[in-house]
């Protein structure tokens, strides 16, 4: 039984499921029993026809006609005996391997329901690796999101920043522009102002008599 069990390894398990080896299991033991049944039937057969013998002995044994010699009865009855003794070996042979067959279909039986088990560990096994796979991968790609929607603002940010880099210098040219401008308007009503300004004053000249 034993050796059964550590035959029956989880590689070796590998590919099948648990419904499957469950069949193989069933479709064995269904073999043995039929087996075992045989022979059986045949037990049985071999039972009656020494039962049959024994009668046929007995009979024979009471029924003797008084002409027969005492070395006829002997010759005969020692053949019944042979042939009944090859019987009963026939018989204790067969009921050694409906026994064997029993033993054996009880250690298959164990070894399925051991197999069974070992198959549901490693199917739960599978599901909890499954369920973390599934769970690393949605991590993942949760992740992914994250950095192509964290690329996204960053384009976004760096075509703001070049838009307003655009609308500054844009800016800074009008007001450069204006500031130019205005200088020279003030310089032009500075030159106007001293054109209409007077050479000297009133009291200049007096002193000057």
């Amino acid at each position: 039984m034993s050796d059964l069990v550590e035959n029956t390894s989880p590689a070796v398990l590998e590919g099948y499921s648990a419904e499957g080896v469950d069949r193989d299991w069933k479709e064995q033991c269904q073999k043995l029993e039929q087996d075992l049944q045989k022979r059986c039937t045949e037990n049985e057969i071999l039972k009656a026809r020494i039962a049959n013998l024994e009668k046929e002995m007995a009979e024979k044994a009471g029924s003797s006609k008084p002409s027969k010699s005492h070395k006829q009865k002997d010759d005969l009855l020692t053949k019944a005996k042979e042939l009944l003794f090859e019987k009963a070996k026939i018989c204790k042979r067969q009921e050694q391997q409906i026994q064997a067959l029993i033993t054996q279909i009880d250690s298959i039986k164990e070894v399925m329901s051991v197999t069974k088990e070992m198959l549901e560990i490693r199917n739960k096994e599978s599901e909890q690796a499954q369920i973390r796979y599934e769970t690393l991968e949605a991590r993942v790609k949760a992740e992914k999101e994250h950095h192509v929607i964290t690329l996204k603002k960053l384009q976004i940010s760096k075509q703001t920043y070049i838009d307003l880099r655009k609308e500054y210098d844009l800016q800074s040219g009008i007001f450069k522009e204006l500031r130019e401008n205005y200088t020279n308007k003030i310089k032009i009503l500075t030159a106007e102002l001293e054109k209409y300004k007077p050479s000297s004053s009133p009291g200049d000249q007096a002193s000057n008599n």
